[in-house]
């Protein structure tokens, strides 16, 4: 089965709005920046002081989104509804990490449409 390389965020639109303008407004970092950013990618204003804002932080990560066109591979406002494995014929051990791909039902919480796709991994991550 051909694989689709996404990152789905899961959150309600419509709670997305509130909890970014609250965390504009009262979240600084407790890592300096100088751990926190990737060693690929420097950190872009060096004068900033070593705790950012989350304004510097968001400016950060969607430089490093925009250097590295991952942009393309994230989707908003998408429900994951199911997660289902699909075990894979192989010769190797059935221990193999190429054993299984993952079929992903996600709906849209705009147009509410459903799709499922497959992918070769999933990362189940949560605040």
């Amino acid at each position: 089965m051909q694989s689709t390389n996404k990152l789905f965020i899961n959150i309600r639109l419509d709670l997305l709005e509130r909890i970014v303008n609250l965390i504009i407004i009262v979240f600084r970092t407790n890592l300096p920046k100088e751990i926190m950013l990737f060693p690929d990618f420097p950190f872009y204003d060096d004068s900033l002081p070593s705790y950012p804002t989350h304004r510097e932080i968001v400016t950060y990560f969607k430089r490093y989104c925009k250097h590295f066109q991952l942009d393309k591979f994230i989707e908003f406002g998408k429900l994951v509804e199911q997660v289902t494995p699909i075990p894979l014929l192989s010769s190797a051990a059935s221990n193999s990490l190429d054993t299984v791909q993952w079929r992903v039902t996600t709906k849209s919480q705009i147009t509410g449409d459903r799709k499922s796709e497959v992918f070769d991994f999933i990362f189940g991550c949560s605040g």
